[in-house]
Formats: structure tokens, C-alpha cells, sequence
């Protein structure tokens, strides 16, 4: 939530700085919990995707907001 109010206002670090914690988070539950099979892997999966896509998004983003200032 506190990640959202700055992304709201713009903030170029906080865009980064969220998703790519979102990101990782994602990516560690995949690894850790999908991967092994101690959840099922369908769901586990697709959320991993949609969350890789938000920080690809985020990243680019940031490149593209931080060449127009």
C-alpha cells in the first residue's frame, strides 16, 4: 500500500523499487513453495508471471519517465 501511494505521485524510485520487490517476492515463492510441489503449480505459476510482467513493466517505466526529466 505504501508502495502504491508513491507510484501514484510519481515517484520514479518507488516505481522501481515496488516491483522489483514484488518481483522477487514472486520469484522466491515460485522457487521455493511451486517448485517443489508443495502447492498446486498452476495458480503459483500464472502469479509469477503476471508479477515478472509488472516489474518488466515498472522497469520500463522508469527508463522511460527518467529520460523525460
Amino acid at each position: 500500500m505504501i508502495g502504491a501511494v508513491f507510484i501514484w505521485r510519481r515517484n520514479l524510485s518507488s516505481i522501481w523499487m515496488t516491483g522489483m520487490v514484488g518481483g522477487l517476492l514472486e520469484i522466491g515463492d515460485l522457487v521455493f513453495a511451486d517448485s517443489p510441489g508443495s502447492v498446486h503449480f498452476c495458480p503459483g505459476a500464472l502469479m509469477a508471471l503476471i508479477s515478472a510482467s509488472a516489474a518488466a513493466l515498472s522497469f520500463w517505466v522508469w527508463l522511460t519517465e527518467r529520460s523525460k526529466a
